[in-house]
């Protein structure tokens, strides 16, 4: 059973027409400056003059745009020394993952007499394995201090070891 933390806000009608029209006035505001925006990104360059510069790879010096065709291969050994032995391969990408507490949201909202609304958010806290490093841990009244503690040693030592899941590579093109 995950853990689970249960929060009910209530909005007047006055807050809820505020926000409406801050809404409304940021909008307008980001869709006049969306022209000003577009009409200095593109008259900076004129890409077509930038792709006419490139060079040969072969008669290239260090920091100049060059261009290549043909096929992609290495004579160069690669492996990651902890599961992969070296080989030839033209690509070595790791997925890491570690364990960790996942927080999963439902919101339902109602409108009440008056104009008013209330909403009723569910937290529901749960163990997966995530691909993506958590750094920030949520606080709240259902979480005790040692369930905290616990998540925090648990995302240290997985930052601190990252530990592969799996490693994927592409063989080399002959």
């Amino acid at each position: 059973m995950p853990d689970q933390f249960v929060k009910v806000t209530t909005k007047g009608y006055g807050t809820r027409i505020g926000e409406s029209v801050g809404r409304v006035v940021v909008g307008i505001l980001l869709f006049l400056g969306s022209f000003g925006l577009l009409f200095w990104n593109e008259g900076r360059a004129d890409l077509s003059t930038v792709a006419n510069k490139a060079i040969d790879v072969g008669t290239a010096q260090d920091g100049d745009l060059v261009w290549v065709t043909g096929e992609v291969s290495t004579d160069a050994k690669i492996g990651d020394d902890l599961y992969l032995d070296a080989g030839d391969y033209l690509a070595v990408e790791r997925n890491v993952e570690m364990y960790a507490w996942v927080e999963k949201t439902e919101e339902s909202s109602t409108t009440n007499v008056g104009g008013s609304e209330t909403t009723t958010t569910t937290y529901d806290y749960v163990k997966e394995w995530e691909n993506l490093l958590i750094l920030r841990v949520i606080a709240t009244p259902t979480f005790s201090s040692r369930r905290m503690n616990s998540l925090r040693r648990l995302s240290m030592l997985t930052a601190l070891s990252l530990m592969a899941s799996r490693s994927s590579f592409l063989p080399r093109s002959r």
